[in-house]
Formats: C-alpha cells, structure tokens, sequence
C-alpha cells in the first residue's frame, strides 16, 4: 500500500466510480477544498494533547492492513 496524493477532481471521481451519489461526492469535495482553501479550520489547534503520536505508516501496518486482509476478527 502506497500513499498517493490527488486532487479534488479526482477524488470526486473516484467517489463516484465507487458508487457515491452526486451529492454526497459533491458534499465530500467541498470539505476537501474548504479545508485546502483554509476557508475551514480547525477550533482547536494540533498538540501533543490533541492527537495521536501514532504515525499513518505505524497505523496501517498495525490497524488498517490486518483489516482489510481480514486478520482481524471485529468485535
């Protein structure tokens, strides 16, 4: 699994070519391009307080990974 950035468009493309509605895709694309635009931000700003120290390498090999091959039982 690699990261890989796209843009807005895309995204909502690929929102669709997955089965998402118009209006949701278009609702989801204009979360990505308020947060973007920094029209939206967060009230409270990032500390070590406010979030993980867990890392999105860690957090796929860990978490995500083992889920999505079915590893994991759910609970």
């Amino acid at each position: 699994m690699r990261y890989e950035q796209s843009g807005i468009a895309d995204f909502h493309a690929e929102l669709r070519d997955s089965g998402v509605s118009v209006d949701v895709a278009d609702m989801m694309a204009k979360v990505g391009e308020a947060v973007s635009s920094r029209h939206t931000r967060m009230e409270q700003p990032r500390t070590g307080r406010t979030s993980t120290p867990t890392s999105i390498e860690r957090f796929v090999e860990e978490e995500f990974a083992p889920r999505y091959r079915g590893d994991v039982q759910r609970g």
